[in-house]
């Protein structure tokens, strides 16, 4: 708050982060914040009295659980100087965790119930990146204008948008996947033993990765810090496997069930692609269900027989997708090159490979 300082405002956006009470309407705002934190600002400060206002914009604590940073000087240029570095993430910090869990939660709602458009999640993400800004600047860890900072607050909105992309398509896609495994004997509560992809779920998520890009593009356009280079942080960093859909999937996929293996992340598959595959125990044989094929087409159904232990040389623990394909089935459609994609085993097979 600037309250005490001899201040010509001029351009408001050169003062990221301060409070903004306009004397006709009576409002106050946060200079550069989204209409979202403005909206709650405004809500708080209609249950307060005149006198009230007056303390809680002076101490401004409330709204972003941010300590006061005292004024040291008279001088508003020094004011507005950072006392602290930006942090190696913007969403490290208390804040950005409680912003990321937001993230998350949005994203989740767009894939299971698509309650947003594709425009509102763009929006959503300028906002994450506007107020990521104001409490960067509220921080004094940046002036809200310093273009190398605000680069910095872009990507890491970016990078944390792609990530929760990448997981929560993939929570999407189990759930769908849930249907499949019921049909096939499993039931909801027990292990997760079998493994669904769609492509649908991998194009979707692909779609609003370009979205995500073209907000940080035009974001960075109206903050006038230069160009953002996105493809910097497609890359797996923070070992976190979520760097895109593919990768998320191979990581459950080979870590978590330990019944299936995708070959190259890189490879796109063909519109409409779908695979199945659980293994369960029936009596002494070790039975897989596998079912693939192209939008309702379907090219593959079989009950695998599985040596479990690799004790029985007429049973394997290991196939190639492609085995269960006949020669002599026409396709046109790609599902025989992306079937060479994946290979699919037992648990134990699985696990013996997870731990070399």
């Amino acid at each position: 708050m600037s309250a005490g300082l001899n201040i010509d405002w001029g351009d408001l956006d050169s003062y990221i982060g301060e409070y903004h009470f306009n004397c006709i309407t009576g409002e106050v705002s946060i200079i550069g914040a989204s209409d979202e934190m403005n909206e709650g600002l405004r809500s708080r400060s209609k249950t307060l009295s005149e006198e009230e206002l007056r303390e809680y914009l002076k101490d401004a604590v409330e709204f972003t659980n941010i300590k006061k940073t005292p004024v040291t000087s008279e001088n508003y240029a020094d004011y507005r100087k950072p006392t602290q570095p930006m942090p190696k993430h913007c969403y490290g910090t208390a804040y950005g965790q409680r912003e990321q869990k937001k993230i998350e939660q949005r994203l989740k709602d767009y894939y299971l119930d698509h309650s947003m458009t594709k425009e509102e999640l763009k929006k959503f993400f300028k906002d994450r990146c506007k107020d990521m800004r104001v409490v960067m600047a509220q921080e004094r860890r940046t002036t809200g204008t310093d273009p190398e900072h605000n680069r910095q607050i872009i990507l890491d909105a970016y990078e944390t948008f792609r990530r929760a992309n990448s997981v929560m398509a993939n929570l999407a896609c189990d759930k769908e996947g849930e249907k499949l495994a019921r049909e096939n004997g499993w039931k909801e509560g027990e292990n997760k033993d079998w493994v669904y992809y769609n492509a649908d779920f991998y194009y979707e998520s692909e779609e609003l990765r370009k979205i995500f890009q073209e907000a940080a593009g035009e974001i960075a356009e109206e903050w006038k810090c230069g160009e953002v280079d996105t493809s910097e942080r497609d890359t797996d960093s923070l070992l976190s496997y979520s760097s895109s859909f593919h990768q998320v999937w191979k990581n459950g996929s080979e870590n978590g069930a330990r019944i299936c293996s995708m070959i190259d992340m890189s490879e796109e598959p063909p519109e409409g692609f779908y695979l199945f595959f659980r293994t369960s125990m029936e009596k002494d044989a070790h039975v897989g269900s596998l079912q693939a094929g192209v939008g309702e087409k379907i090219k593959i159904r079989e009950k695998i027989t599985f040596d479990v232990f690799g004790i029985f040389d007429q049973h394997p623990q290991f196939y190639h997708l492609s085995d269960f394909l006949k020669n002599s089935d026409n396709d046109d459609s790609g599902f025989r090159k992306y079937a060479e994609n994946f290979d699919i085993f037992t648990r134990y097979y699985g696990t013996v490979q997870m731990r070399k």
